[in-house]
């Protein structure tokens, strides 16, 4: 399969679709997809995450959707006739995407009602699977679903990063797992990061995505046959001689304290090897230092546990308070929902002082 095919007549394809392990929710959700998809507009509906703020929702021209489908079954080679999971809410792009792939390359939908164990009912693997890192991990808990993972010949991982803790559980499997950099603006991703069978530290943009970087080192993407043309992300990038890059946080996610400037998602990711709990790192307004570094916790953190941090961090990183929720804010998709975060602890802090 070349990049450049493009499917004139989809409307042709017949999808074939497995039900038997879906419930009633999850089959309605098919039903709707199918009559968007196939009816005479030209756009479906999608909504953005909300991880920095509310979700939105825009309008993908399905042209668009349907050569970011055949860009990425070209990368990974996923054969005709083969099947592929549909473990996600059909709200989210990811799940969107699946149907899409299916009906461009003919691929054979397992659909199982979603949930945090999307394998648990499965007689035997599919060959081509999309997973959040959530699904991933709980998948590993079992030693079941643990083994029909390893079994997916090509998974990609999406909907979040996948931290160094499950990167280690997964990097010397023998099957074709890759992470995805995208969102719902690009179709989906633009991009993919190997992590088993020679993993890779840098994302490799697909043919015929050109990207560039701002002022503020943050990436911009175009690419003529997904309709883009210079949308700006708020990803802060570093890019290699080759043309792959790393990501190295988001501009928004960025804490400036006492003129010091350093990615909320770096500190999340050290401390993520010595912490077995639910965190994210936020900050609040601080009189000295402009913005201080903080942790919120579904677990109360002592003042031993902190000084454990500073000294397990680099210099300036360490959360200098730390707060307790029973829950942490999440986006619908499992991410973290930062804007919800910071809100929280500002609300915290408050109450803290007033008692």
């Amino acid at each position: 399969m070349k990049n450049n095919i493009f499917v004139k007549d989809i409307s042709a394809q017949i999808l074939n679709i497995s039900t038997q392990r879906a419930d009633e929710s999850t089959t309605k959700d098919i039903e709707q997809f199918k009559l968007e998809w196939f009816s005479k507009k030209e756009y479906i509906e999608a909504f953005t995450s909300g991880s920095t703020g509310i979700p939105s929702k825009i309008l993908l021209n399905k042209k668009y959707m349907m050569n970011s489908a055949t860009m990425t079954l070209s990368y990974l080679n996923i054969p005709a006739n083969e099947s592929v999971l549909l473990c996600m809410p059909l709200k989210f792009i990811g799940a969107k995407m699946i149907m899409v792939r299916a009906l461009v390359g003919k691929l054979n939908v397992i659909a199982v009602t979603p949930s945090s164990h999307p394998l648990k009912d499965l007689i035997e693997a599919p060959y081509f699977a999309a997973m959040t890192p959530a699904q991933v991990a709980s998948s590993l808990e079992d030693e079941k679903q643990a083994a029909t993972l390893q079994k997916i010949n090509t998974l990609i991982i999406g909907g979040g990063p996948v931290n160094l803790d499950l990167f280690e559980k997964i990097k010397n499997f023998k099957n074709n797992i890759y992470s995805t950099y995208g969102m719902t603006e690009t179709m989906s991703h633009i991009a993919l990061k190997k992590l088993t069978n020679g993993f890779e530290n840098e994302y490799h943009p697909f043919s015929g995505v050109a990207l560039t970087k701002d002022e503020n080192d943050c990436l911009v993407i175009s690419c003529k046959k997904l309709g883009i043309s210079s949308l700006k992300t708020k990803d802060i990038v570093k890019f290699n001689s080759d043309g792959s890059f790393l990501i190295q946080g988001r501009l928004d996610n960025t804490i400036n304290t006492g003129g010091i400037k350093i990615q909320i998602e770096a500190i999340e990711e050290k401390l993520s090897q010595i912490i077995d709990f639910d965190f994210n790192i936020s900050s609040i307004e601080d009189p000295v230092l402009g913005e201080k570094i903080v942790i919120i916790a579904n677990k109360r953190i002592s003042c031993d546990e902190l000084i454990k941090y500073k000294e397990f961090l680099p210099k300036y990183w360490a959360p200098k308070e730390s707060f307790y929720t029973q829950v942490i804010p999440k986006t619908l998709s499992g991410k973290p929902a930062r804007s919800q975060i910071k809100n929280l602890v500002k609300q915290l802090k408050n109450e803290k002082i007033s008692k």
